[in-house]
């Protein structure tokens, strides 16, 4: 039997199957939080290595204590719990689809009791990760690798020492998702770093076989079917490159979008247009001479060249299909810049834009890589700060309708209220901004946050089940 939505439930709904408290050393004895539960957060981040989230809970002071039960440090979190639908890409444009169940088990790895105005109800905040994040404190590497790739030598660290021996319930696994190859052989020997630390160092010199201008690599967790969850190693490169899992290339309007409601539609199609429309979308810093300050400007490098006392502009190898600059690789010394008066006497000259390079750094590549970063460190270091800093270069956070089939590393088409103005006579209409002329286009999710709430007291969640996003575009759509 196919799936169908079930249009009687409010969409803010969501389904919460499993959260439950396990002692660590009693497995099978489990106490169900699903009656004091007040609010949970999962979140996922391609900058943090392991799944993490927060449960507020309160409950009767000592009914924990009278069944056995008390919190400890020791403890592990079951969770298993859904939106009621979400969005899918069909050929033609958006459906709502079968949700995923996301959660699994989890380490508890911080206790805060909350002051609580009834003095018989005491009230929790725990802060919990995946389990692997044991691994990484519990086990030290010495170890030497030879011959193999810096990718493949993560990979191995990976199976070895954070999947293997991990903690894991029945319902979910533990595996690796997408690990990108990189390119010529490496060795090394690790002297007793944790896992994440040796994955953190071998990754800082990595360039992509896929692509040589890809050097940003991130190392992270995400949601996976049936309770599951993956470690994924990916540049940032490729990662926008990807298409979409919500929208269609160059097709604004097919994703997230602020697109007017007909009364005549059915209420499947009211709330497939729900689902794409956000409840808030702030836009971050988007101050030029703040981007450029940190070097960066839709895909381009600013540095200085301190030897030589220019200031330069390196323009990086994407393309317009992937992300919006149609300029290939270009090198110009700015003080010719005419783009902007005075540009160089209003900033440049400001001491503000810089590439330091220190002792760390220039003994990222064995003499093996001389391709890649032996004689060219400098090169691969302003590459590599470039592409980082686009990561935040235009940010915003998007909070939409709960939507547990979502994941960070994915892209998606976002189109935002732009209203332009057509005509300059009587025939003068709004209309909506389908050209892309503000800032729609393709964006990447490198962070959000699933909040699942008992009840919404102030309004400030937009409902009981919401995703907030934070997407990130790497430049101005181009017209």
């Amino acid at each position: 039997m196919s799936w169908e939505p079930d249009v009687s439930l409010a969409i803010d709904e969501f389904r919460l199957s499993s959260l439950d408290i396990i002692a660590g050393n009693v497995k099978d004895e489990a106490f169900s939080v699903i009656p004091y539960f007040e609010r949970l957060d999962l979140m996922e981040d391609i900058d943090s290595p392991f799944l993490q989230g927060s449960l507020e809970f309160s409950i009767l002071k000592g009914e924990m204590q009278s069944i056995g039960t008390s919190l400890t440090m020791q403890d592990f979190l079951l969770i298993e719990v859904s939106s009621i639908d979400g969005l899918n890409n069909t050929s033609t444009s958006s459906q709502l689809d079968e949700p995923r169940s996301i959660g699994g088990l989890f380490y508890i790895t911080d206790i805060i009791k909350k002051n609580s105005t009834n003095s018989k109800v005491d009230s929790y905040r725990l802060h919990f990760a995946s389990t692997e994040v044991l691994n990484e404190y519990s086990k030290k590497i010495s170890k030497s690798y030879k011959n193999k790739t810096r990718e493949e030598i993560i990979r191995t660290i990976t199976d070895d020492f954070l999947i293997k021996d991990s903690k894991y319930d029945v319902k979910g696994y533990v595996r690796k998702g997408i690990f990108e190859p990189t390119s010529e052989s490496f060795q090394c020997i690790i002297p007793r770093w944790s896992p994440v630390k040796s994955i953190n160092w071998l990754k800082n010199g990595c360039v992509s076989t896929e692509d040589n201008d890809s050097k940003a690599f991130y190392f992270f967790q995400k949601y996976e079917d049936d309770l599951s969850r993956s470690f994924n190693f990916q540049s940032l490169n490729t990662m926008f490159k990807r298409n979409p899992s919500l929208g269609f290339s160059d097709q604004a309007l097919t994703g997230y979008a602020i697109t007017p409601i007909s009364s005549d539609l059915n209420e499947v199609a009211r709330r497939t247009f729900a689902r794409r429309t956000p409840l808030k979308c702030v836009v971050r810093d988007v101050s030029v001479l703040d981007k450029l300050s940190k070097g960066t400007f839709s895909s381009k490098l600013l540095s200085h060249d301190i030897t030589r006392k220019k200031f330069t502009e390196k323009t990086f190898r994407y393309n317009n299909k992937h992300v919006a600059n149609e300029k290939l690789n270009v090198g110009l010394v700015l003080e010719e810049n005419q783009v902007q008066p005075e540009f160089a006497e209003k900033f440049l000259y400001s001491s503000d834009c810089y590439v330091s390079v220190n002792s760390d750094h220039k003994n990222l590549f064995r003499k093996t890589e001389t391709n890649l970063g032996v004689n060219r460190t400098e090169e691969w270091m302003q590459d590599l700060l470039s592409q980082r800093n686009i990561k935040d270069f235009i940010t915003m956070d998007v909070t939409v309708y709960g939507d547990t089939n979502r994941n960070v590393g994915e892209t998606v088409m976002f189109t935002s209220a732009g209203m332009y103005d057509t005509f300059d006579d009587e025939r003068s209409k709004m209309t909506m901004d389908e050209d892309g002329q503000d800032m729609a286009g393709k964006y990447l999710i490198t962070k959000l946050v699933h909040t699942f709430t008992k009840e919404d007291k102030n309004g400030s969640l937009g409902g009981k089940n919401v995703t907030t996003m934070t997407l990130v575009k790497d430049g101005w759509q181009s017209t």
